[in-house]
């Protein structure tokens, strides 16, 4: 049996950013944040970064990977 899975992140011109490099490097964050997070999911940057916010104000770890 072979089962496979999607895991999305995205970001969003221009909420996010204004550039496509800048575009691409949240929308990986979001990536690394779904895999982090469980796998088999999509996440949006804008989401994804108001949960490290929180996570940081927490003293907490947001579990997205340093680049």
């Amino acid at each position: 049996e072979l089962r496979v899975t999607f895991s999305i992140g995205i970001s969003t011109f221009p909420a996010d950013a204004s550039t496509m490099d800048t575009l691409l490097e949240k929308a990986d964050d979001a990536l690394y944040w779904v895999k982090s997070h469980g796998r088999g999911k999509i996440a949006l940057y804008s989401e994804v970064a108001e949960e490290k916010k929180k996570a940081e104000a927490a003293g907490g770890n947001n579990n997205v990977p340093a680049k």
